[in-house]
């Protein structure tokens, strides 16, 4: 993505992980560019009650407040876009009328963080996961990024991951707690197979 204006690190209200590509890059549509990437869902009735930060973790700012940030940020880069409605996707095609609305994406904003790095992985306490382990599909985190407004291929926003934490490691059965100080905790034997290393920005913002 070209002509990208770089921001200051933010972080996102918590959700859950879906599509995760955090272990190992997705390199489907191209090996020459794989991405770490990791969808963040987030219940519509809950937004309100969730907290983000802005300006490297500096500026605290309610979850409703956040995503009209993001949807204003994205509008000002062009037509795309990393914040989806989940009431609006749809499994097959992508403009497939007839296909069946995403059950786990129903009544919920879909944002899309990804990026060229592998993320650091933290608990909720900001302690570094031991090695082999990673966010999965199911498990509450919150993510610190910086946003990339760019102008090329029809302009829009991305969403670079730079750090993951796990709030409530709920994939597997491992159940931790939601309040971010009394959260996961990681520990050696919550273990996966190591992926390849990459280094993530260091201005991981403040959770």
């Amino acid at each position: 993505m070209a002509d990208k204006k770089k921001l200051p690190s933010e972080v996102s209200v918590k959700g859950v992980a879906a599509h995760c590509w955090l272990a190992k890059p997705d390199t489907r549509f191209s090996e020459d560019k794989p991405y770490f990437k990791v969808k963040l869902v987030v219940r519509k009735d809950d937004l309100k009650n969730e907290v983000a930060r802005l300006q490297n973790g500096r500026e605290r700012i309610d979850g409703e407040t956040w995503l009209k940030h993001l949807q204003e940020m994205a509008d000002e880069g062009g037509k795309n876009s990393p914040v989806k409605d989940g009431d609006k996707i749809v499994y097959g095609k992508k403009h497939d009328k007839a296909g069946q609305p995403n059950e786990d994406f129903a009544g919920s904003w879909v944002i899309e963080f990804k990026g060229q790095r592998q993320p650091r992985f933290a608990d909720s306490r900001g302690n570094e996961l031991p090695e082999g382990v990673f966010p999965f599909f199911g498990d509450l985190i919150r993510v610190a990024y910086r946003p990339n407004i760019y102008e090329g291929l029809g302009g829009g926003l991305s969403l670079w991951p730079n750090e993951v934490r796990i709030i409530d490691k709920r994939a597997g059965g491992v159940d931790f707690g939601d309040d971010d100080e009394d959260g996961y905790v990681a520990k050696a034997s919550d273990a996966r197979p190591a992926a390849t290393e990459t280094k993530a920005d260091d201005n991981n913002g403040d959770f």
